[in-house]
């Protein structure tokens, strides 16, 4: 029996030692220890759990002298070829705002007035033809992620041999035209990072050297055997599976989920081959998380770092193996530690605006040592500032440590198409919705420079149409005129002080014709005055104020307004700002001469990263100082608290309406980043409490008592884009008789009250 003994040990020992090695391998005769490869799958997001992995090899003290990757895999590889820590890149994956470089569009903070109106009221616009298109071939250029990348490895000459790395590394992409592989080891590496990670659909086609590349994974999601062409003599190949349960049917998937799966089996079919010659395998268990959820980096991240620590005593016993009589040859460790502090920034390309925002970012970190993350959060601020096409970063060639920073300006879209969408609903005591669908275009450049005529098509809540033309004169003067129709209705109650009040549906029939002359004296603001000509059939005058009912209108008017928000919904800094003066010209067809004059606006104060408090208001008079005065404002133009920011719950007329109306409301809104991990969008949540007076007249002081109301609610809501989000809330209403009214509002697009043209 004893005799048996030393022979279990034996079978023990090779069952423990078969999953690493082939019963075959045996490791050449090296005066040094065995060259170790580390090949590294694509995924997406799942390529996130590559970084715990590594945490736990380096634990285990296997030491990585090849790198090869695909897609997410060789940005992760060719981060940690590089030098990157482990700490480093645990750091990137959960602090990155990877919804800011996959939202390519949003507006820049020193877009003009009009070009950041537009994007507040439709959530989409594209341009039209293919040369327009900034991601002509995906839905995103890429160029976000590019500049992420320069920055990262802003220490790393622009063009390199990848053997000159602390670890050798190479890139797989694939050639769009032919279908070939493509192996990059030499050049840019950022760049090639980035054309290893083009998805199909997603990301244009990166260029290089004359060639169009896209993702890799399309030929060789885990490159193996380029490892192993590299003099490998140990490949440790790691496969994240992820996104799809063998347990699961096919027949409960949806559509895309269906395409998804479709993609993968593609993928799975080039990887099984590679999983053959590897030496060993890790294979992460991932199907509860998809290529899309990055948001998720840290669940994913430790995923790979649980498999890999299962495995840790085979590991340690595979170090013992690579290492067995070459100890003193163990890898050094490596570590990219920032070298002698930045001399300055050289700045080209792009307009003298978008250098001179990019210098007042950049140039503070002159003279001192940067670290790689520093650095990119220093670029985003640049995208947000000013919303350029591109950004690169590149170490000058000549001997002065200074970085060169090229700057590419985003091309006007001169044909575009865009859509809007507003939709507002109240649940109480009176039920209150409005919805507003449109669709346009606008159409750039066709008789001469600065033309633009433009088309707009309401439906679905109220039928309208809008004709305009603009015409810039240089880059500050604008010309504009226009003409609409539309038929809308609106539903509000009389006033709640009366049992016998009903609801009304107000129908109301509008054609206009106007003029305008603008200025644009700095980013996001704009002065204006005009004329306008209006035609109104208004039912709601008729029959709840008669006196009011005015058909023919004359009307001249002035403004200025100010937008200057990192954001329209769910703002977190910054300061709106809108004042109108409208004068009432008689005319043969209307004596009535009026004036008023409004202004609405916000100021957001951040009180910290996920933290701000705003204060809003909204007020209005009409000069003649009486609601039914002859002379006063007809219906459309009186003075009126009907933003839904303030009051979301349904206002009475008597409320609402007036020849004096203020408005004042406290939002403290709260972005949640905790939960954006499981829904991967901007995700907030909003307690406001506002308070309104209205003066039915004011001009007898002490004679006429203001009715006072307030409003209070507690929700949460997202944001897909500047012009599209949700926001629901639940909250109370009430006013001076004491009254409690619970009530519970949807919004959905622009969240604004606002028509869209």
């Amino acid at each position: 029996m004893k005799g048996k003994i030393p022979a279990l040990i034996l079978i023990t020992m090779y069952l423990l030692v078969k999953p690493v090695f082939s019963e075959t391998e045996q490791f050449p005769d090296h005066r040094e220890r065995p060259i170790v490869a580390l090949a590294l799958e694509g995924g997406g997001a799942l390529g996130i759990a590559h970084i715990g992995v590594i945490r736990v090899l380096e634990e285990a003290g296997i030491p990585v002298d090849i790198v090869t990757g695909t897609s997410m895999g060789s940005i992760v590889g060719g981060l940690y070829a590089t030098g990157f820590s482990v700490a480093e890149l645990e750091a990137l994956a959960t602090e990155t705002d990877w919804i800011s470089l996959f939202s390519e569009y949003a507006v820049a903070r020193n877009e003009s007035y009009r070009a950041l109106e537009e994007w507040r009221r439709y959530f989409l616009s594209v341009g039209i033809s293919d040369s327009e298109t900034p991601a002509a071939g995906g839905l995103l250029s890429g160029n976000r992620i590019l500049s992420y990348m320069d920055s990262l490895t802003y220490e790393i000459p622009g063009e390199l041999d990848f053997d000159d790395l602390p670890r050798r590394y190479r890139a797989v992409a694939t050639d769009f035209s032919t279908g070939e592989e493509v192996v990059i080891g030499e050049g840019s590496l950022s760049e090639a990072m980035r054309a290893s990670m083009g998805i199909p659909g997603v990301f244009a086609p990166y260029v290089l050297k004359n060639r169009p590349l896209i993702d890799g994974g399309i030929v060789n999601n885990l490159p193996v055997d380029l490892a192993r062409a590299m003099g490998a003599d140990i490949v440790i190949a790691v496969d994240v599976e992820g996104g799809f349960s063998s347990q699961q049917s096919y027949l409960d998937l949806s559509p895309i989920e269906n395409l998804s799966r479709t993609v993968d089996l593609i993928l799975d079919a080039n990887v099984s081959g590679q999983l053959e010659n590897a030496d060993y395998v890790i294979q992460v268990p991932l199907e509860a998380y998809s290529a899309a959820d990055f948001q998720r980096s840290e669940e994913i991240m430790l995923a790979g770092r649980y498999r890999a620590e299962e495995l840790l005593d085979e590991l340690i016993y595979l170090r013992s193996r690579i290492m067995q009589g070459h100890e003193e040859n163990a890898s050094p460790a490596v570590s990219l530690e920032p070298e002698e502090p930045i001399a300055g920034f050289h700045y080209s390309g792009g307009s003298p605006e978008d250098r001179k925002n990019a210098r007042r970012i950049l140039d503070p970190l002159a003279g001192k040592r940067i670290e790689p993350n520093e650095l990119a959060d220093r670029v985003v601020d640049i995208y947000r500032e000013c919303a350029p096409e591109s950004i690169r970063i590149k170490r000058s060639p000549g001997t002065e440590n200074i970085l060169v920073v090229e700057i590419e300006s985003r091309k006007p879209r001169k044909n575009r198409l865009r859509m809007g969408l507003s939709y507002g609903g109240t649940y109480a005591d009176s039920i209150s919705s409005r919805l507003q669908f449109t669709q346009g275009i606008v159409l750039g450049n066709l008789l001469w420079p600065g033309l633009e005529l433009s088309l707009d098509v309401e439906i679905l809540g109220a039928l309208g149409l809008k004709a305009g033309v603009y015409q810039a004169l240089g880059e500050r003067f604008y010309l504009e005129t226009g003409v609409f129709v539309r038929r809308d209705f609106e539903t509000y109650y009389a006033s709640d002080e009366d049992e016998s009040a009903v609801d009304y549906i107000f129908y109301e029939t509008e054609s206009q014709i106007d003029g305008t002359f603008g200025f644009y004296p700095w980013p996001g603001s704009r002065l204006h005055v005009g004329l306008s000509r209006e035609w109104i059939a208004d039912t709601a005058a008729d029959v709840y104020l008669p006196e009011l009912a005015e058909k023919d209108i004359l009307l001249a008017r002035a403004g200025f307004d100010l937008l200057r928000l990192d954001s329209p919904l769910f703002p977190m800094r910054g300061a709106a700002l809108e004042m109108m003066f409208q004068r009432g010209i008689p005319t043969p067809f209307s004596s009535r001469e009026f004036s008023t004059f409004s202004t609405r606006g916000e100021f957001q104060i951040p009180l910290g990263r996920n933290l701000s408090l705003g204060y809003l208001f909204d007020a209005g008079v009409d000069f003649t100082g009486e609601v039914d005065h002859p002379d006063s404002a007809p219906y459309l133009h009186k003075p009126e608290l009907g933003g839904r920011r303030l009051f979301p719950n349904p206002l009475s007329a008597d409320k609402r309406f007036g020849s004096f109306v203020l408005g004042n409301g406290l939002e403290l809104t709260r972005r949640l980043r905790f939960m954006e991990r499981t829904l991967p969008l901007p995700l907030f949540a909003r307690f406001h409490f506002a308070s309104g007076l209205v003066y039915r007249e004011f001009d007898s002081p002490g004679e006429i008592e203001p009715l006072l109301h307030w409003s209070s609610s507690l929700g949460a809501g997202l944001r897909l884009n500047d012009g599209f989000g949700v926001l629901l809330r639940g909250g109370l209403a009430g006013s001076g008789n004491g009254v409690l009214s619970p009530y519970f509002a949807i919004d959905l697009g622009t969240l604004q009250s606002r028509r869209l043209f």
